[in-house]
């Protein structure tokens, strides 16, 4: 007797879309944290912090969906997307350009994440993906902000070297 609840093919879809994109988002902020250090220390602990959390986020989707899948990949159009705007990030990082135009490429990956996140919450089947997605929503949509502010301060203090 098969005890394991029904979620559709598309809820699995956007869940494996998430949690790939919340790998990416890791990494890459992962990344920028370490290239930031020196020069943005106020940045780069952010940064990290951001990391960790997407980790988190990425594990809780995971679990999530441990039970439907087995061992399959995660990839997806959209988190492709996302992943090669975060390879952009760290072509911008390795040039170590203009600090406000890394954080406009962060600014655009965390927009991405949102369209995504806001397609997943209108189209959840249960209040428990539902609860998990506006949760993780609102997290993203607070560092965007954060970042956004960082960009409109420019260098007048939020982005000078610390």
């Amino acid at each position: 007797m098969n005890t394991t609840p029904f979620m559709s093919s598309a809820a699995l879809e956007q869940i494996k879309e998430l949690t790939q994109m919340n790998c990416d988002s890791h990494d890459g902020f992962g990344y920028a944290a370490e290239r930031l250090a020196e020069k943005h220390s106020t940045i780069s602990m952010t940064f990290r912090g951001l990391a960790v959390e997407r980790e988190v986020f990425a594990n809780e989707l995971r679990s999530l969906v441990s039970v439907y899948l087995d061992g399959q990949s995660v990839r997806g159009s959209v988190a492709a997307s996302l992943h090669r705007t975060w390879m952009g990030l760290q072509d911008e990082l390795n040039e170590m350009k203009d600090i406000s135009a890394i954080l406009t490429e962060i600014e655009r990956s965390e927009d991405g994440m949102l369209l995504a996140y806001a397609k997943a919450i209108k189209d959840a089947h249960n209040d428990t993906t539902s609860s998990m997605w506006i949760r993780h929503e609102h997290s993203i949509a607070q560092s965007r902000d954060a970042i956004r502010s960082w960009i409109k301060r420019g260098s007048s203090d939020g982005i000078t070297p610390s």
